[in-house]
């Protein structure tokens, strides 16, 4: 990980990898990243900005001993089903719920619709 970022930061390179539980010491190097669930996106956007996207639709916080990779990787594989959707896991139907609240104030967010 260290030689990817020397790569991001240092000479400007876009470095794009697939991490699969990552540790705690990998996920802090990390800029962005992009959560997917069901086969669409769950979250792309900063990763100093994950936790609070996910409090925001109702989930809870990772406790301070836990891992947030681990923590995020635990919502969005989420088993529980919607009532609404029972097809759909809870945590699917409440991302894209908030996906479409933020459209209807920004309609620069119209193009995220897309993947829902």
């Amino acid at each position: 990980m260290d030689s990817l970022k020397h790569l991001a930061t240092n000479e400007g390179k876009t470095v794009i990898c697939t991490l699969k539980r990552p540790s705690l010491e990998a996920f802090a190097k990390l800029d962005k990243i992009c959560l997917l669930t069901e086969g669409r996106m769950a979250y792309f956007g900063d990763v100093s900005e994950a936790s609070q996207f996910f409090s925001a639709q109702g989930f809870a916080s990772h406790a301070s001993n836990q891992n947030p990779a681990d923590h995020l990787i635990e919502i969005i594989s989420s088993k529980q089903k919607s009532k609404e959707e029972p097809s759909k896991s809870i945590a699917y139907v409440n991302i894209r719920k908030y996906i479409r609240e933020i459209s209807k104030k920004k309609r620069s967010f119209n193009k995220y619709l897309n993947f829902f």
